[in-house]
């Protein structure tokens, strides 16, 4: 009887995995692991556009359901990258 509960809660726990992965790769996990889809070029300059013509950062975060910090790295791609360099020695 051990044998045949370890075996149906084998199966239980594919089967809970399966599901996990599957809604990974199909995009349907709220709580998935790793990035969020990039946002199309046409979105990132409608956003940038709709800034330009006064739309807050919370507005459009709102609108297109990403975070502030990703509308704020779309009109600012350059922001907060460090530009550090190794220097090189010649000798």
């Amino acid at each position: 009887m051990q044998f045949h509960e370890d075996y149906e809660k084998r199966i239980q726990d594919l089967e809970r995995r399966v599901h996990v992965l599957e809604s990974i790769i199909n995009g349907t996990s709220r709580n998935k692991p790793g990035r969020k889809p990039l946002l199309p070029a046409d979105t990132k300059a409608e956003i940038i556009r709709k800034h330009n013509a006064g739309s807050s950062y919370s507005c459009l975060a709102a609108e297109y359901g990403v975070s502030k910090t990703t509308i704020s790295n779309i009109i600012n791609p350059n922001k907060g990258k460090s530009r550090f360099t190794i220097p090189v020695q010649k000798g």
